[in-house]
């Protein structure tokens, strides 16, 4: 088992889901129990929680530093076994965060490289026992979520194995580190 303390990610939030999603998420998404807001990860597992220091943080918002605030949508729902989820459009600058936030951290690679494809998505479901044909309905959007990455969150499970947000890095030709 891992430590508390020890796991980070690398995400982007989006609050704009969260009417849509929270219930859903409160009820089968194992993260959003421990308190990680409704996001779409861009890297996990990230550097220990523990190790993110001065050097990792000035790594992190050069590897971003090329990617400016972005607007995506959230129109349909997908799944992976188990698994469902809000699939963001378009998907491809998550990726490309995704992809520059690897090179950076080769140590790190997105779900320890346990996929060949990593596709961004928002989870809402991560339980063996969820009912994805009952839940997929009620998550469904009638009309786009419109959302907005002005940010790229680190989120670290603390000591009593909650997760928050430890440190924001603002999108833009500068990425710079917003107070914690």
């Amino acid at each position: 088992m891992t430590q508390p303390g020890a796991d980070s990610g690398v995400v982007i939030l989006v609050p704009e889901a969260e009417p849509l999603v929270a219930a859903a998420r409160a009820a089968w998404d194992r993260s959003a129990a421990v308190g990680v807001p409704a996001h779409i990860t861009l890297l996990y597992p990230f550097v220990p929680a523990r190790e993110i220091d001065d050097d990792v943080v000035d790594r992190l918002a050069a590897a971003v530093s090329g990617f400016s605030p972005f607007s995506f949508v959230l129109t349909a729902t997908g799944r992976f076994p188990g698994v469902l989820y809000l699939a963001p459009e378009p998907a491809s600058t998550f990726a490309a965060l995704t992809a520059a936030l690897a090179h950076e951290f080769p140590d790190h690679p997105p779900y320890k490289g346990a996929h060949a494809h990593v596709v961004p998505h928002l989870t809402v479901a991560d339980r063996p026992d969820a009912p994805l044909d009952l839940l997929e309905p009620t998550v469904t959007p009638e009309a786009p979520i419109v959302a907005r990455a002005r940010d790229v969150c680190v989120v670290a499970r603390n000591d009593d194995g909650r997760w928050r947000v430890t440190l924001r890095l603002a999108l833009g030709a500068r990425a710079d580190v917003i107070p914690r």
